[in-house]
Formats: C-alpha cells, sequence, structure tokens
C-alpha cells in the first residue's frame, strides 16, 4: 500500500541509516535556483515531528499576521479581479523603503503569491499577479559593531 505525498511546504520525516530521523520543510529557492530546506535531526521520531508541527505553526502564524496586518489594510479595497500588478508592486517597494527587510518583504510576496495562487485554482482570478512582480533588493544596513560605537 503506497503512503499519500505530502504537499508543498508540509514537510517530510525519514530515517538515516545511523538511525536518527530527519525532519525536513520546503522553504522556498536560494538565489542561485536550487530549493532550500529547513532540516533537524533528532533521536526520537516523536521529536522530529513535534518540531515539524511547531514550525508549520509559525508559518501560518507569520502568513496571517502578514494578510490582515499588510496586505488586507493596503490592498483590501480592491477587487481580485481588478487587482493590478503595478498596485502590489508600489506596496513591495513602499516596505523595502520604509525600512522593512528584504526578508520580510519577501515574505509579503511569497504569502501574496500563495493567496492569488489559490484564486486562480478556485476560479476567482485567471491569472497570479503576483508572479510577474519583480523583487527589487535593496542594501542592507550597516549595523555598527559595539567598538564602534565605544569609539565616539
Amino acid at each position: 500500500m503506497s503512503r499519500e505525498r505530502n504537499r508543498k511546504g508540509e514537510g517530510s520525516i525519514y530515517q538515516r541509516k545511523d538511525g536518527y530521523w530527519v525532519a525536513q520543510i520546503y522553504i522556498g529557492k536560494k538565489a542561485n535556483g536550487k530549493h532550500d530546506y529547513k532540516r533537524k535531526s533528532f533521536k526520537d521520531y516523536d521529536d522530529a515531528v513535534a518540531w515539524k508541527a511547531t514550525v508549520l505553526a509559525d508559518q501560518q502564524l507569520n502568513h496571517s499576521y502578514i494578510v490582515n496586518n499588510q496586505l488586507k489594510p493596503t490592498l483590501g479595497h480592491c477587487s481580485l479581479t481588478a487587482l493590478e500588478t503595478s498596485q502590489l508592486q508600489t506596496l513591495l517597494n513602499d516596505q523595502l523603503q520604509s525600512g522593512l527587510s528584504n526578508r520580510m518583504v519577501e515574505l509579503f510576496l511569497i504569502t501574496a503569491r500563495s493567496a492569488l495562487r489559490k484564486a486562480v485554482e478556485e476560479g476567482h482570478v485567471t491569472v497570479n499577479i503576483a508572479d510577474t512582480v519583480h523583487k527589487q533588493r535593496w542594501p542592507e544596513a550597516k549595523t555598527k559593531s559595539y567598538g564602534q560605537l565605544d569609539q565616539r
């Protein structure tokens, strides 16, 4: 009897030859285009299951926060069919300029893509406009070490 595969993002747990259990969750793609995973090894299967559940719950909480506190207030006035790429691009650029990290803005885009992909699957829209948005990278703020601050 074959086991049903986990959907993308749900992660997996497998046992290595040395007896350790590895919990793994797909978290996206690296800059070079290769898949990126978050992995952790455990001696006990139950610990691996608990870790995977905790990480997935944290991801769900992050996506809920982004939707409720960022995407809905700024784009919620538009219907899905009237939403344009330029509106989403402007939101992301504004967030970068306001000082949010590149990673946080990338999470905005990931969340919007996921939501719009679901809307396409359900037939609410025909095209996922988030797929055409370009990630613009801003230079990370340079932080000073404690030694540099003491020299003033």
